[in-house]
């Protein structure tokens, strides 16, 4: 009987990995260079607090409010500057987006630091799979059960059916005769033996 042969497990494939883009580390420098814009803009905004109460261009209540909204100026720069650090590390994708749109409020000369943190934020939206730990898990190949292989069944030799014996065909007369050379059974009517040719007596 022959042996059927073993089969293990299917294997497994994994879809190739998707080689990371660079889209992360240009909205990354794209931040940090908001985030230097907005400290100029803040140290601007703080110059002109200082100068205009010096020089009595306004009072000390403007001065205030200027001073209050550079200190702002500083906070949004700050966070775009550690979202674009995120980002340009490719870590921390929630982090790197709110760096992004606090950004925003940075401002800068000539709002140069909201323009750029708003093409950072863009960027940075559209390429989380990019960040670590954002990456969709590899696809994995259904795993197909092998179809068993099928064998001819052997042939085995039919069995013979026993046949029958013949008898010779009775004579007319139904008497027999005997060939006195081999002893073969003939008709009655037969003049030689169908076996040996002898002549019947």
């Amino acid at each position: 009987m022959q042996q059927m042969p073993s089969y293990g497990p299917p294997p497994v494939y994994y879809a190739p990995q998707r080689q990371p883009s660079q889209m992360p580390v240009i909205g990354g420098v794209l931040l940090l260079l908001a985030g230097i814009l907005g400290f100029v803009g803040a140290a601007q905004v703080f110059v002109a607090s200082g100068a205009g109460s010096y020089f009595g261009v306004f009072g000390p209540e403007i001065a205030g409010i200027l001073a209050v909204c550079g200190l702002l100026l500083v906070i949004f720069s700050v966070f775009a500057l550690l979202g674009g650090i995120m980002a340009v590390q490719r870590k921390m994708w929630g982090l790197a987006l709110a760096g992004g749109i606090l950004g925003l409020f940075a401002i800068g000369p000539f709002f140069l630091s909201s323009l750029l943190s708003l093409i950072g934020l863009i960027i940075i939206g559209i390429s989380r799979e990019d960040f670590e730990g954002q990456s969709a898990p590899p696809m994995v190949a259904p795993m197909v059960q092998p179809m068993p292989m099928q064998y001819p069944q052997p042939a085995y030799p039919q069995p013979v059916q026993p046949m029958a014996p013949q008898h010779p065909a009775q004579s007319a007369g139904g008497a027999w005769k005997y060939c006195s050379n081999c002893g073969n059974q003939v008709a009655a009517t037969a003049a030689n033996c169908p076996r040996c040719g002898a002549k019947i007596a």
